[in-house]
């Protein structure tokens, strides 16, 4: 009964998790288009004063980018920290670097919609 139990929240956590990282790689996905079209956008003008609304564009591609990159860290350790408790092993520091990863993925994401928005406000006023 207690491994019923238990089987039946991993199998929640998983499918929980499973959401959480689809959520978050579809927001990532959207910020990268967003700053990549926006960044073509200024291109095409080919303005002299777009520089800093194009500098800006390309650094929101670039956060997204990692922000991508500190999502599929943190759902590597969280995978592995699943398979770690399953199996005895000591997973106290996957845990900590899943924390760091999902730190990471919000600031490079909240890094890449700011710039997204610097880059409208800047595009203007040049």
């Amino acid at each position: 009964m207690q491994q019923d139990a238990t089987q039946r929240l991993y199998e929640q956590v998983q499918m929980f998790n499973a959401f959480a990282i689809e959520a978050a790689h579809m927001l990532i996905r959207m910020l990268f288009l967003a700053n990549g079209i926006a960044a073509l956008a200024v291109l095409t003008m080919i303005d002299v004063g777009a520089a800093g609304a194009y500098q800006a564009f390309s650094s929101g591609v670039i956060f997204a980018l990692a922000a991508a990159a500190a999502t599929y860290l943190t759902h590597y350790l969280c995978a592995s920290t699943v398979n770690a408790a399953l199996e005895g092993k000591d997973y106290r520091m996957r845990l900590r670097g899943k924390a760091v990863g999902h730190l990471l993925a919000v600031i490079f994401s909240l890094l890449s919609a700011g710039m997204l928005f610097h880059g409208i406000q800047s595009f203007g006023t040049e």
